[in-house]
């Protein structure tokens, strides 16, 4: 808890979090290097504070965590200039705990890609046959959330089709996928690993506005979820590889690209 605080040139190395916010207003922090930490940046309750070249590595869960826990709300927090990379889970991951809003932020020039190989999404094969042109056809226990022309899909477990860098020629259903891999035999078992959101934004189950007002300016993301929210635009983002926008209707609301 901070207010008016003012920071420069840190370095915070091998901690359960590198900064956290449970109360700062109106603080100014500036040229920040966070790593091997097991949450990189935690706000809580930041309101009214800038960050200015913040780059935010190896956390074992996640680098950046923007929430609202037991307070009024989390707002107008402004990342500029930042990086998170090669962290457990998510880059940066954005939430209510459906009592408390998160309003109001900002993100300018700020990039989110790499992050660690273990936090890939992975499904459990059920089925893998010929989808009639000689292309396999898989089949998943639960939804994959795959969409056609993603690559980087990996498998693993089964007999002939191990490997990296597959390609989602077509999605049949929510648990059936067509992948640029050539048929060989019939399999039931092995699993598809799809790289893990650098980018993961949940209003929670009470309302979508409870993350409201999410602004991004430039910048980079890879792999992007918004899965509940209110009004978040990319304005300039280089969104490379995936968006995925609600698990449901009317989970999301007012996105802008």
């Amino acid at each position: 808890t901070a207010f008016q605080c003012h920071a420069r040139n840190l370095w915070i190395h091998d901690k359960t979090r590198g900064l956290y916010f449970t109360g700062a207003q109106r603080c100014v922090l500036s040229d920040i290097n966070i790593d091997l930490c097991t949450d990189g940046l935690v706000s809580e309750h930041a309101s009214g504070t800038e960050i200015t070249n913040l780059s935010v590595r190896g956390c074992s869960n996640d680098g950046i965590q923007i929430t609202a826990i037991g307070l009024s709300g989390n707002g107008e927090l402004k990342l500029s200039n930042c990086s998170s990379m090669n962290n457990g889970r998510y880059g940066m991951y954005i939430y209510s705990d459906g009592a408390n809003n998160v309003l109001e932020d900002y993100f300018d020039n700020c990039s989110f890609t790499a992050q660690d190989a273990s936090t890939h999404r992975l499904y459990t094969i059920t089925s893998i046959v010929d989808n009639g042109s000689g292309k396999i056809r898989v089949t998943t226990s639960a939804a994959h959330e795959m969409l056609i022309g993603i690559g980087d899909i990996q498998i693993a477990g089964t007999s002939n089709y191990n490997g990296a860098s597959k390609d989602v020629l077509d999605v049949i259903s929510a648990t059936v996928v067509d992948l640029d891999v050539a048929y060989v035999a019939n399999e039931a078992t092995g699993t598809l690993g799809l790289p893990g959101w650098d980018v993961y934004i949940d209003a929670g189950p009470s309302s979508i506005q409870a993350v409201n007002d999410m602004f991004f300016n430039g910048g980079n993301i890879n792999y992007l979820k918004i899965a509940a929210a209110y009004n978040v635009t990319f304005n300039g983002t280089r969104l490379k590889n995936q968006v995925w926008l609600g698990d449901a209707v009317d989970d999301v609301n007012r996105i802008l690209f």
